[in-house]
């Protein structure tokens, strides 16, 4: 579970792995890790050149700094050690497990936040998550308010309209739309998120200069294709790989790539200016899932498309000899059919105040093209998809 928060000419970002023993499925919009990854990469930018204070999950700081190595060196990142400080912490305990000397001193020195924080699993209940992403944003709130009032940017997600109530296929959900207590939640996940949202709005009514900002789902680096490996988008295609089939899915999707992510959400972070209404981030231009399997098959991985209940009895025969990278999806879900189709985009989402917000820096989401997916596909070899096979967490 990651979070952050910047200084004046540094930066802190509380950047707490996912908890190593969980298990479960995480759905659609979560890619905590890999953004957080980034997001630091984007800080430590020659044009926006902080310094990053990183709190991670772990009682030894030794122990943590090698967890953020190990996680950078996974998605190819070499950045400058010097002008990262990690400091071993924990969002889901008071203070964020820190001493209440050492979090008085870290809010004498941090100038803003960034809370990316969150335990994204589809199976646990909202007690159980609700540890670390509500306690994790309360405790973040309280120390951007301990010394002085501090811009906070909270990173929730736009699975709280996942099954909002106009649920046609052509609804525009727009940056001002917000959910009650009347509307339908999806899943626990997604309700801890938008219990975190309301502690934000709670704070800006109080005086608190804040932004949220709400993500979409999060796909491989433009240009390495990097990629979060429990995803569950990302193990639905290393499967029809494996299997050299894929499903015939009547679904959309929004390729937004993790590069264009972080960036948005470091350069909003470091600016001014907090905007009134919540911010989303999201792919304007959705990608028919047959569109997808068309690019892979361009990149050279032949892929032949069959009706879904085919492609599932091919998966089950081959979890009859070894776990297959979906397999935690099937495992958990005993309609598989309808979590395939609990992939797809339903609706748009209008990015107005996200574009103003980025048009001095000309910031754009790059439209899906081939050359993302052959750039991903490298990725893919075959040395790469048995090891999707050894954890049961799939996230999105």
């Amino acid at each position: 579970h990651p979070a952050f928060a910047r200084i004046s000419g540094m930066t802190l970002i509380s950047f707490l792995n996912n908890i190593s023993s969980a298990s479960g499925v995480v759905g659609p919009f979560a890619n905590s890790i890999i953004i957080v990854a980034f997001i630091l990469s984007a800080l430590l930018s020659e044009e926006l050149d902080h310094h990053v204070y990183c709190l991670v999950r772990s009682t030894q700081q030794a122990t943590a700094k090698q967890r953020l190595h190990k996680t950078l060196r996974q998605y190819g990142l070499d950045l400058p050690w010097s002008r990262i400080t990690v400091i071993n912490g924990d969002l889901a305990k008071p203070y964020l497990g820190l001493s209440l000397e050492a979090f008085n001193a870290l809010a004498d020195q941090i100038d803003s936040i960034i809370h990316n924080g969150a335990w994204v699993n589809f199976l646990h209940d909202y007690d159980t998550l609700a540890t670390v992403n509500v306690n994790g944003t309360q405790e973040t709130l309280r120390l951007a308010c301990q010394k002085r009032d501090l811009p906070y940017h909270y990173i929730s997600t736009l699975g709280i309209f996942h099954h909002y109530k106009d649920n046609s296929e052509n609804t525009v959900i727009r940056e001002d739309t917000h959910l009650n207590q009347d509307d339908l939640l999806y899943g626990d996940y997604t309700q801890s998120k938008w219990v975190g949202e309301q502690l934000v709005e709670c704070a800006k009514a109080r005086g608190m200069a804040a932004n949220i900002i709400r993500l979409g789902r999060v796909f491989p680096h433009s240009q390495s294709g990097a990629y979060h490996r429990d995803d569950i988008i990302i193990r639905l295609l290393a499967t029809c790989y494996q299997l050299q089939c894929a499903p015939k899915l009547a679904i959309k999707l929004d390729w937004m790539p993790v590069d264009y992510t972080a960036t948005a959400i470091a350069h909003i972070a470091s600016q001014p200016i907090l905007s009134e209404q919540p911010l989303h981030l999201a792919q304007t231009h959705l990608m028919k899932w047959e569109t997808l399997i068309d690019w892979f098959n361009q990149a050279g991985h032949t892929m032949q498309t069959v009706p879904v209940d085919p492609w599932l009895d091919k998966v089950r025969q081959q979890e009859k000899t070894h776990s297959m990278p979906i397999s935690a999806l099937l495992n958990h879900s005993q309609q598989p059919e309808k979590q395939l189709d609990q992939l797809n985009v339903q609706r748009c989402y209008n990015t107005h105040y996200t574009i103003n917000a980025l048009r001095n820096k000309k910031i754009r989401c790059p439209l899906p093209q081939p050359s993302f997916i052959a750039y991903y596909a490298q990725q893919l070899a075959p040395s790469m998809v048995p090891s999707m096979t050894d954890t049961q967490t799939v996230s999105g």
